[in-house]
């Protein structure tokens, strides 16, 4: 027989989390571009009015329209224009190769494919009942899981070097899960890796194509999103993830997501049912 461990090993290192699952309707007027550290899944189901929604990316605007999906990868910086005359199915998630490490976070651009078979399976689990939604969990995920994994053809293996490389830095990765924080510095890491800073600096960024810097920042406003998404304050948020003080938090939160804080928790309060 042939055995592949090291698949077994790779997958199981993996995680898919689910970060976000709603139907409605939500308000979005045009502004600077913003970006999140999920993966977004965005389904027009109708769109009854005259006014233009769109996505726009540094070069393309996206025309949404019923009968697709629209694919947003982790950290890509996307412009919104919605009006609460579209109804659609929004799903956020994150594809972590091994924690913190999301997989499609160098893509370079969305994606737009045809509205896909799972996606009446996934309106159709939005109804689920008290007493069946253990088993409802476990099947929206597996659907998501496998949708997310559709996608994957549709980028060049070179999107992906960044996240792979990041494989080498592994105990890095885990360092920041535990510790990463607003005072979490390039040195800090070059001393957890008994290098200097120039050539910790300068071998890091050869080996995956980004600097340390924005390693640092994107656990750092990952667990950010992740703190606010879950109830917490600005204040608290910025006094857990160590910074001085919440306006100091706040002017990192919106150079590294394009968006502040403030208006980050009322738009993902505003998806509601007609």
């Amino acid at each position: 027989m042939q055995y592949r461990p090291e698949l077994i090993q790779i997958f199981n290192h993996a995680k898919f989390s689910l970060r976000h699952y709603a139907k409605g309707n939500l308000n979005i007027a045009p502004g600077k571009p913003s970006s999140m550290s999920v993966n977004r899944l965005f389904i027009p189901i109708a769109d009854s009015g005259t006014r233009i929604n769109y996505i726009a990316e540094k070069e393309k605007k996206h025309i949404l329209k019923v009968g697709f999906l629209y694919f947003v990868p982790a950290f890509l910086p996307v412009e919104f224009c919605l009006d609460e005359t579209l109804y659609f199915l929004s799903i956020h998630n994150n594809f972590e190769i091994f924690p913190g490490v999301e997989l499609f976070s160098s893509c370079p651009r969305m994606t737009v494919i045809k509205t896909p078979p799972q996606t009446e399976r996934l309106l159709h689990l939005m109804e689920t009942k008290e007493d069946e939604k253990f088993l409802a969990s476990f099947q929206l995920g597996s659907l998501v899981l496998a949708l997310q994994e559709s996608l994957l053809p549709f980028y060049n293996p070179e999107d992906f070097h960044t996240p792979l490389a990041l494989q080498h830095y592994a105990p890095l990765a885990k360092y920041l899960e535990e510790n990463g924080s607003g005072r979490t510095t390039v040195k800090v890491l070059a001393e957890f890796s008994n290098q200097s800073r120039e050539n910790f600096s300068r071998n890091f960024s050869r080996t995956t194509g980004i600097t340390p810097k924005e390693f640092i920042d994107r656990y750092v406003t990952r667990k950010a999103v992740e703190l606010l998404k879950n109830g917490h304050s600005i204040k608290e948020t910025a006094h857990i993830l160590k910074f001085r003080d919440e306006f100091l938090f706040s002017r990192y939160f919106k150079r590294n997501l394009g968006t502040a804080p403030s208006r980050f928790l009322k738009e993902n309060k505003k998806i509601h049912h007609p």
